[in-house]
């Protein structure tokens, strides 16, 4: 469910599996992801946070097994990543990120 403006999703939107249980929820602005979306494994524990701006992977991303181990952990700039990532076990180091992304912007 989710609310149209100009026939474009807008604002908050939440999808739910067969059996009632939250899948994905995450806000749109202008029909592209649009800040902190949520997607959840059929047992309610979290898949993946993520965050967008204007339909692009920005900010803090963060993946889990549906154990709730950490499976990945890092930081996108407009779809780039950048700084430290925690990738299936391993450190993985990418061309450092600005300074706003860094202070959690």
């Amino acid at each position: 469910k989710g609310a149209y403006k100009d026939g474009k999703l807008d604002g908050l939107y939440e999808k739910y599996y067969e059996n009632g249980q939250l899948w994905q929820k995450g806000l749109f602005k202008g029909g592209r992801y649009h800040g902190t979306f949520e997607h959840y494994y059929p047992n309610g524990q979290i898949c993946r946070k993520v965050n967008f701006r204007e339909g692009r992977f920005h900010g803090p991303f963060v993946s889990y097994w549906d154990d709730g181990r950490l499976q990945k952990k890092g930081t996108y700039d407009m779809n780039r990543m950048c700084g430290e990532w925690f990738d299936l076990g391993e450190t993985l180091t990418y061309p450092s990120c600005p300074s706003s992304l860094e202070d959690g912007n």
